[in-house]
């Protein structure tokens, strides 16, 4: 996808810069530049998506060990001041722990534990949690 968008940009810039293509050089200098900007955009949201990461929630049990010790081993925190991770939405827990490792969301608790997280913990960790039952419920409990 990556390559499609960058031939299309590289095709974009060459009619915007050709003067003598015919038509080309008979676009206002404006409607170039919107062409130019919307081939740059095509390429660098292509590029955002190509980096998807898969999941893995047996990686994210494995990794959440540390994080039981306050949201609890079910996602159900322990500590009443501590919120519960069960059935809390992936993406939301994902910009969260973004926020704390880079230092824009700051916690005694939870920045030095999010500073240690790599992109693929992250997702592995919010996928676990999401796919937890938000009551503490056990799938034979159910």
């Amino acid at each position: 996808m990556i390559k499609n968008n960058l031939q299309m940009f590289t095709r974009g810039v060459k009619v915007l810069i050709k003067q003598d293509s015919g038509i080309a050089s008979k676009l206002p200098l404006r409607f170039k530049a919107k062409i130019f900007l919307l081939c740059l955009s095509m390429l660098s949201a292509s590029a955002c998506a190509d980096n998807k990461l898969t999941p893995n929630l047996e990686a994210g049990k494995q990794k959440s060990a540390i994080c039981g010790q306050c949201h609890g081993i079910d996602g159900i925190a322990i500590i009443p001041i501590y919120p519960n991770l069960a059935g809390q939405k992936q993406g939301y827990t994902e910009l969260q722990l973004m926020a704390f490792r880079s230092g824009q969301r700051i916690n005694a608790a939870m920045t030095p534990h999010a500073r240690n997280l790599t992109d693929q913990d992250i997702v592995d960790l919010a996928a676990y949690y999401a796919s937890l039952d938000p009551r503490g419920k056990t799938k034979d409990e159910k």
